[in-house]
Formats: structure tokens, C-alpha cells, sequence
């Protein structure tokens, strides 16, 4: 069996030169997808993972979800993450940007919605 993942934003509001994907498997029926899209001043990652991490997972930490979504954000270190889940898809999803001035919250989201994920068991 192989699993298949895509996550692709139709939003992408930096400037990059280079985008490519990295798969890595995590184990049995389990792969992380990461989309990356590099410039010389930031760089965006798409993380896409069919992996169900525990629930005390500090990504799920309650107090990092933004009020009146399904969304949970940090800033470590001047990368902001953005997490979420595709229950459909059954997909754990992220976003991680990095560069010299911080998205707002509301663009990540906008990246995040323009997210068409997919997830699905191949024979």
C-alpha cells in the first residue's frame, strides 16, 4: 500500500525562486509532506501528514488557538506556525514562515484556507 498527500495553497504572498516538496515516512501507512517555497528574505513550509499526534502535543495547546477558529498559532524564535486539522481528509496540517517582518495572523489563515488537502490510501 502507498499513501498519498497533497497540499498545495493557491495563496502564496511571498516572493520566492524556488519551491520543491520533501516526503518523508514516519512509519507503516504513516508520511509527513513538507511544500516548501524559498526567497532570498523568507520562506514559507507546508506540512501535510496523514500522522495522528497525541492530543498533549504543544502544537494543540489550548491556549495557542486563535478565538473563532480551528486554528492553533505560535511564534518560536521568529517562526510563526500555524496548525490545524482536515478531519475529511483525515490530514494533519501546518504552516511555517520565516523572514524579516511577521505575517499576520490573518494572512496565514488566508494561506491556510486556500489549502487543498488531500489524503487518501492508494493500492
Amino acid at each position: 500500500m502507498i499513501v498519498g498527500i497533497k497540499a498545495e495553497p493557491n495563496h502564496i504572498p511571498i516572493d520566492y525562486e524556488e519551491s520543491y516538496a520533501t516526503i518523508r515516512s514516519c512509519g507503516k501507512r504513516c508520511d509527513n509532506l513538507n511544500i516548501i517555497y524559498e526567497g532570498s528574505k523568507e520562506r514559507l513550509v507546508v506540512i501535510a501528514t496523514n500522522y495522528v499526534s497525541w492530543a498533549d502535543d504543544p502544537k494543540w495547546d489550548k491556549n495557542t488557538i486563535i478565538p473563532g477558529t480551528n486554528y492553533y498559532y505560535q511564534n518560536n524564535d521568529g517562526k510563526q506556525q500555524l496548525f490545524w486539522k482536515d478531519e475529511k481528509e483525515e490530514l494533519e496540517l501546518g504552516l511555517e514562515y520565516t523572514g524579516e517582518k511577521s505575517l499576520p495572523k490573518e494572512e496565514l489563515i488566508k494561506i491556510a484556507k486556500s489549502i487543498k488537502a488531500e489524503g487518501k490510501q492508494l493500492d
